[in-house]
């Protein structure tokens, strides 16, 4: 409002001024003529005013636009690198997704392998009878190694406990 006041003021002041030369020059002047004059000159400075006004405000449009434009052109630019990205991990992804996947089928070909020979191995065992003859005979040894082992220290820590 401080503004407004001054722009007031110094308005009257000009007209004043206007009104003293006109008197001061001595010519008669029709007071609708005065009128005018002074409505013609405010208008010229609201104009002049104005004018500015919108000078400013083209200057500030014009720099929003440049500032969005070079907004604009980051985030384009952000955008490609984030595609860029996004498919060099795709890539990666599928590429070990296809390594995993090979070594999987390895390991079931292993597998596979190693349960074929089990079963082979499992049947060859059993159609030869001098594997089983074998196999009972270390089993019968090895019952008599256990019982003996089991007997004697059974024995022993017996005889300790009699000499205590």
């Amino acid at each position: 409002s401080s503004g407004i006041n001054a722009e007031y003021g110094e308005e009257m002041r000009k007209r004043r001024r206007l009104a003293k030369e006109v008197k001061g020059s001595g010519k008669n002047v029709n007071p609708e003529e005065l009128q005018i004059e002074m409505e013609l000159i405010e208008s010229q400075k609201r104009e002049k005013k104005l004018k500015g006004r919108v000078s400013e405000m083209t200057e500030t449009i014009n720099r929003l636009t440049r500032n969005a434009e070079l907004r604009q052109m980051q985030q384009d630019s952000y955008i490609s690198d984030l595609k860029r990205t996004n498919n060099a991990l795709t890539c990666a992804y599928d590429k070990s997704k296809k390594k995993h996947a090979l070594s999987l089928k390895k390991l079931e070909a292993q597998i596979t392998q190693l349960v074929a020979q089990h079963e082979k191995d499992t049947v060859s065992k059993k159609s030869s009878p001098s594997s089983l003859t074998v196999d009972s005979e270390s089993n019968n040894r090895l019952s008599y190694f256990e019982e003996r082992s089991c007997s004697s220290v059974g024995s022993h820590s017996h005889a300790e406990e009699t000499e205590l």
